[in-house]
């Protein structure tokens, strides 16, 4: 075969390749995400807080975001807790008592998603009481929810076998648990890995 006819077949291949290239791209970047990344951070939720700022939960949900391409949502409260942490917490321990369900400010809806990593601070070894619910605002049946926590000792106390509880028709799975002062003392790029081998591991 010619020079001429190799330059010629090589074109049209590459033209071919190019094109199917584009065309995978097109679609990927049509495609609808199944995941989603919903996230309550006290920062957002207290007097006094910075809602400009990025809690600590909130940097874990950027990270997990950023890592699976999930579209990120927030829950917040209608009502702020205290300046205080402790005045907060001491709230949330009566809360949890009574199994208060604390209004929401918005709805998050999730219905699209079909896998949804769910993050929060833990308290009392439970979710802040807000989730009670958003748990019971939507059709959760068949979901897979992947749960990350950020904590002040108590790694994930009982959530994740509360959220079975309240959630009984999803799979509801453990996935990355940090220290708040562990947390702090990360780099975005150290807790980025530190997620991608959560991710990994899945």
């Amino acid at each position: 075969m010619s020079i001429w006819r190799h330059g010629v077949l090589g074109a049209v291949c590459g033209a071919m390749l190019l094109g199917a290239t584009t065309l995978t791209n097109a679609a990927l970047a049509a495609a609808p995400q199944n995941t989603a990344v919903v996230y309550y951070t006290l920062l957002h939720n207290r007097l006094e807080g910075d809602e400009n700022g990025v809690g600590k939960t909130q940097r874990v949900a950027m990270a997990v975001a950023e890592q699976t391409g999930s579209t990120l949502k927030e829950i917040k409260n209608t009502t702020k807790y205290p300046a205080t942490y402790g005045e907060t917490i001491d709230i949330a321990s009566d809360e949890l008592d009574n199994e208060v369900k604390l209004p929401m400010a918005a709805p998050v809806d999730v219905t699209a998603y079909q896998e949804i990593y769910v993050g929060m601070p833990c308290w009392w070894s439970s979710y802040p009481r807000v989730f009670a619910t958003w748990f019971e605002s939507q059709d959760f049946s068949g979901k897979t929810i992947y749960v990350f926590v950020t904590d002040g000792g108590s790694r994930y106390g009982r959530i994740i076998q509360d959220m079975q509880e309240a959630l009984p028709d999803s799979k509801v799975v453990p996935f990355f648990e940090i220290n708040d002062s562990t947390l702090d003392d990360l780099t975005d790029e150290e807790l980025s890995q530190e997620v991608k081998e959560a991710l990994d591991a899945i």
